[in-house]
């Protein structure tokens, strides 16, 4: 369980984990596993988080289930699909029936008798024993209220831009770390050698979703907020949450590919400063160095103009080559002699 992530069960989101943390200390999995064992303990949280009772006993249930190893998130829905909410309903039955199961409740379930044999071998860490009673009622939120899994469906787009965001930086961050090294190796450079720069030209998501549309009113019954929030659509969302709103979402996004400029294929090199009289100087010397990102220090220093500099210190030598992104940093003394 050691190696267990809050992450690991559906529909505790980073939020979610915020909440528990700060209103109940609960910090990991085993923390949340350790909180959820019986209905009292299950109840006392929700009070004490705010959160929804159903919501907190999805969660404690993938805990129970997830304790075994080898127990991936999806296993885990589609065992409580087919109401087996503990390691010990598992265990009870054999792996016909744990199939049979399933596979009513989900014809498309990915759970096979070889995967049943193999988790019910491996290693499974002592605990309290999980108290199930009325888990399945527990489970289902009153009609035609919206579980706290819901998310702001502008909040979804957010996160998926971020998502893409964040793996194009990376697939960046590589070229042009080998651009670098290019750069630096004479024999390298001199065969025109330049990095691969990847891009994604078009990203597509289907996204299955359930929705929920609420409303703010004033006291004269004026609506002043719409929302449209959203869940993932599933098995589990679908037994579970009574809902019976669903639509087909594809979401599409197109990346157009930006090709590399010729200054990041180029080599530059940093100019001696030392020789400038004046600010003036050092920043002709470096536009001239094709250098725009630099620092010069006193941050004041930039308004001398051709007042006299006694001294320059560089951050980086003369004739270096430098790194795409680099970023010099030039600390000047202004002369105070007359």
């Amino acid at each position: 369980m050691a190696n267990k992530q809050m992450s690991s069960i559906a529909g505790l989101d980073q939020k979610m984990e915020q909440v528990l943390k700060e209103k109940a200390n609960v910090k990991s999995f085993k923390e949340l596993y350790d909180a959820t064992r019986t209905p009292a303990a299950r109840a006392a949280l929700a009070e004490k988080t705010n959160l929804p009772l159903a919501n907190i006993t999805h969660w404690s249930v993938q805990a129970e289930l997830l304790r075994m190893d080898g127990m991936t998130q999806d296993e885990a829905c589609d065992l409580i699909d087919a109401g087996i909410y503990s390691v010990n309903d598992f265990n009870k039955l054999s792996n016909k029936e744990i199939i049979e199961k399933v596979r009513k409740a989900n014809s498309d379930t990915a759970i096979t008798e070889e995967i049943i044999e193999q988790i019910k071998k491996s290693k499974l860490t002592d605990a309290q024993k999980f108290d199930a009673k009325d888990v399945r009622k527990k489970m289902v939120v009153e009609e035609n209220e919206a579980p706290s899994m819901y998310s702001d469906l502008s909040d979804v787009i957010a996160e998926l831009g971020k998502g893409i965001a964040r793996a194009q930086k990376a697939l960046d961050e590589s070229s042009i770390e080998i651009q670098n090294e290019i750069l630096k190796d004479d024999r390298l450079y001199a065969m025109g050698l330049q990095a691969t720069w990847y891009a994604m030209p078009e990203a597509e998501f289907t996204l299955k979703m359930d929705y929920a549309v609420s409303q703010t009113k004033s006291v004269s019954g004026k609506t002043e907020l719409s929302k449209l929030s959203v869940a993932p659509s599933n098995a589990t969302f679908q037994n579970l949450f009574k809902s019976d709103k669903k639509e087909e979402s594809t979401l599409r996004l197109k990346f157009v590919p930006i090709p590399a400029t010729d200054k990041m294929l180029r080599r530059r090199y940093m100019p001696d400063l030392s020789q400038a009289a004046t600010v003036n100087e050092i920043k002709e010397i470096l536009e001239e160095a094709e250098i725009e990102n630099y620092r010069l220090l006193p941050s004041e220093a930039y308004e001398w103009g051709d007042e006299r500099i006694r001294e320059t210190v560089q951050s980086i030598p003369p004739a270096t080559i430098l790194d795409i992104g680099a970023v010099p940093q030039i600390t000047v003394t202004r002369d105070t002699k007359k």
